[in-house]
């Protein structure tokens, strides 16, 4: 449901503008609006009002401090708890900015170290893995000779075509040093080599030329330590050393996790109580004013508006004015749109989080996906012990974040997937498939797998309330906002889909009323009269959506994949508890074990996709008005 919205405005002393920020930042219930300007800063009218100069200083030093903050936020590792944070809120809030930038400073000062310790360290254990990984492909080159890198030999990787340029590279080596330098390479990729020039140690510097020369860079060695070493010993040296650089990297980060959970919550609770302050002055850029009045416009829900009012009086007696301006100019994609839906369905508006609200004044279909959305669901998978399982997995994510609104909503949706999956799983017999038909003889209500017949006409039936229902709230909508032509199409087409239904049903028997064949006859020709005269008053255009009626039927029969996913998921459940019961143990079952997990993963995503379409493709275009802009009061970010 769309909550009802009233447009209020706050005229004030303007000396009062900067409290009366703050005062409806606290009460979090008005939705901002930029007051409109006659003439833009002229002097005999309402102009734009600016941080006042005397306030600017502050504004300046808060909005500093909030980016150093938020600089120092991504260093934290650790996320604090809901708790801890409102805890450190509560305390941060009763200091002042000199004690919050002192501590800020602190903090910054030992994060910004302990990172620094541990990029330095990254940096040493990248630079020493990547020279141990070029001597050991270098190494079986050399096999037993005496070879000291730096002194009579140069290792090399190259990269690129490195045919030709070993080619080069040997005949410059054989051209200006001869037979005293040796050169060993291997390929190691299609475009890469390694390799290295032995040498006498006075030919140490022309070889160096030669390959300055050619433009191949040397593996140099990274530590004065491991000069004079064979390659052998230098790779033993080097694991050692990247040991010990591993175990110091473990240490700092152990001192930034722990120093992160000391001090995580106020870095948190500082940066949503700077943000505050800085939103209490970038604000007034939505405010007017004269030389002595100021004004502020906005939304306040409906039930809200005389609290909302009487808490201004009783805050500031004598010195503002509460006006309720009337809407009827204003467009309705500009009214902010709350949903305030019961309790039950509420959770439900994540999934039309993908969408824009819907516009203000229209039919917000929360609890018709909700309901149906569950429905399909269960529908389809169908299988109480997976159900159960989702309906663990959903209880565990609602419990541990609880306190963030979205993600609580999903751990309820997924919670109510799992309860709609149990009750059709019981209803089909089905846990784990059937095998606790085949080991146990569960009894069920109806047994999807023999009678698919009967499932798939169960699927369409689905589609031949939904698609109907859908077209009805489209004409509900289309009279409720004077589009009086398009509700009589809508209402002709509708028309002809049951006169379709209607000689469907009909001509199968499958109503009682419908035995006598003149009487679906008769029934269906009414229906397709109707439709015709009143898509026929539409002109031209309106004989075009005729057609539309196949599609309609279309839209109906898409229904059928409810019945095909479930089937689906019987096979493959199936065909685990075949391996189970034909295959030795050791190996039938970890392979069923191993398909149910599979079909559990596919259970959990597809039929919530193909739920969420028939909903998102099928029903919602027919009457959804999703062009609203969301309800977004000016409130504290510090109150979680």
């Amino acid at each position: 449901m769309i909550a009802r919205m009233e447009r209020v405005e706050v005229v004030c002393v303007r000396e009062s503008l900067s409290d009366l920020a703050a005062f409806i930042q606290a009460q979090g219930v008005m939705h901002m609006e930029e007051v409109p300007l006659v003439f833009e800063d002229d002097a005999d009218y309402l102009h734009r009002t600016h941080i006042p100069e005397d306030q600017r200083e502050e504004y300046d030093l808060l909005d500093a401090f909030r980016r150093n903050i938020s600089e120092v936020r991504p260093l934290l590792s650790t996320n604090p708890s809901h708790e801890v944070v409102t805890a450190a809120t509560q305390r941060l809030t009763t200091q002042g900015q000199d004690a919050w930038r002192s501590l800020a400073r602190t903090i910054s000062r030992n994060l910004r170290r302990l990172a620094r310790r541990r990029v330095n360290i990254q940096d040493n254990l990248e630079v020493l893995n990547n020279f141990k990984n070029n001597l050991e492909t270098i190494e079986p080159l050399v096999q037993q000779r005496d070879v000291q890198l730096g002194k009579n030999a140069r290792a090399f990787v190259l990269k690129g075509d490195v045919t030709r340029a070993l080619e080069r590279l040997e005949e410059a080596l054989n051209e200006k040093i001869g037979s005293d330098a040796t050169l060993l390479s291997r390929t190691m990729g299609k475009n890469v080599a390694a390799g290295v020039i032995t040498h006498p140690e006075a030919k140490s510097d022309a070889v160096a030329t030669v390959m300055r020369e050619q433009h191949i860079a040397t593996v140099d060695v990274p530590d004065q330590a491991l000069e004079g070493m064979s390659l052998r010993d230098m790779i033993a040296k080097l694991n050692g050393n990247v040991a010990s650089q591993e175990s110091n990297l473990t240490a700092v980060q152990s001192e930034i996790d722990a120093y992160s959970a000391e001090v995580g919550a106020d870095v948190v609770a500082l940066e949503r109580i700077v943000n505050d302050r800085v939103a209490q002055y970038t604000v007034c850029g939505n405010f007017a004013n004269s030389e002595l009045l100021g004004v502020i416009h906005g939304w306040v829900p409906t039930d809200e508006t005389k609290s909302f009012t009487a808490d201004l009086e009783e805050k500031f007696p004598g010195k503002v004015a509460v006006d309720v301006l009337p809407q009827s100019e204003v467009d309705p994609n500009r009214v902010p749109t709350l949903l305030k839906n019961h309790p039950w369905f509420k959770p439900f508006e994540v999934l039309l989080m993908l969408f824009k609200p819907p516009t203000y004044g229209t039919y917000d279909p929360t609890a018709l996906v909700a309901i149906s959305f569950i429905l399909f669901y269960g529908f389809i998978l169908g299988d109480a012990v997976y159900g159960a399982i989702i309906l663990s997995v959903g209880f565990w994510i609602f419990r541990k974040w609880n306190h963030h609104e979205v993600v609580r909503s999903i751990g309820i949706v997924a919670m109510s997937m799992g309860v709609s999956s149990i009750v059709f799983g019981v209803i089909y017999g089905e846990y784990l498939g059937d095998f606790a038909e085949k080991a146990f003889h569960v009894p069920y209500l109806f047994h999807r797998a023999h009678e698919t017949d009967t499932l798939l006409l169960y699927g369409i039936m689905f589609g031949v309330v939904h698609i109907p229902l859908s077209m009805i709230l489209g004409i509900r909508e289309k009279l409720a906002h004077g589009h009086t032509k398009h509700a009589y199409e809508q209402v002709g087409m509708l028309m002809g889909l049951t006169a379709i239904g209607i000689g469907i049903f009909g001509g199968y028997a499958h109503w009682p009323v419908f035995d006598s064949t003149p009487m679906y006859v008769l029934a269906g020709i009414l229906f397709i009269g109707g439709a015709g005269l009143l898509l026929g008053l539409m002109g031209p255009l309106g004989l075009i959506n005729i057609l539309e009626i196949v599609s309609l039927v279309g839209n109906v029969l898409s229904y059928a994949r409810l019945m095909a996913l479930g089937v689906a998921s019987i096979a493959l459940a199936d065909i685990a508890n075949g391996a189970a019961r034909e295959q030795v143990f050791y190996i039938g079952i970890p392979v069923a074990i191993l398909v149910h997990a599979l079909n559990l993963g596919i259970g959990v995503f597809s039929p919530t996709l193909h739920s969420l379409r028939l909903n998102y493709v099928e029903f919602l275009p027919k009457f959804y008005s999703p062009e609203g802009s969301s309800y977004k009061p000016f409130k504290k970010e510090a109150v979680w």
